[in-house]
């Protein structure tokens, strides 16, 4: 239906504005962005929540899931011994799109002002530029 069609398009350009992958894309590179996305891709995971918190099958919104995919692809190239690649993609993806949903009730309950959630933020993307190591 309608609301696919939407999906598909803005998912297309959340990943037509990273650019084309390369062979050794790295997953700090996906990462930042990620994180420096485009106003499709807000309305994309916007959307995304929305549906979902309705309980919409993942199978409605879309086919393809070219975000993740290639999440997928640089979290292999990235060989982590501690963590397999659909754990690390699985992680990032939720902690954004919780993020997105949550950020500011988050930020509110833990009493952070802009310095330090900017902190906490910049530890969590180490955390995921570094392909969840042991550390």
């Amino acid at each position: 239906g309608l609301l696919k069609a939407v999906m598909q398009h803005l998912s297309e350009s959340a990943i037509a504005d990273l650019g084309e992958p390369t062979e050794d894309e790295s997953l700090q590179e996906l990462v930042m962005g990620l994180l420096n996305r485009s106003e499709a891709a807000q309305d994309h995971w916007r959307i995304l929540a929305r549906a979902m918190l309705d309980g919409q099958s993942p199978s409605e919104l879309q086919q393809r899931y070219p975000v993740y995919e290639r999440l997928i692809a640089a979290s292999r190239r990235r060989n982590s011994p501690h963590m397999t690649p659909e754990a690390i993609t699985t992680l990032i993806m939720s902690t954004g799109l919780g993020m997105l949903v949550f950020g500011p009730w988050i930020r509110a309950a833990t009493g952070q002002d802009s310095e330090e959630w900017a902190n906490t933020m910049a530890q969590l993307l180490r955390r995921f530029a570094g392909g969840m190591t042991k550390e």
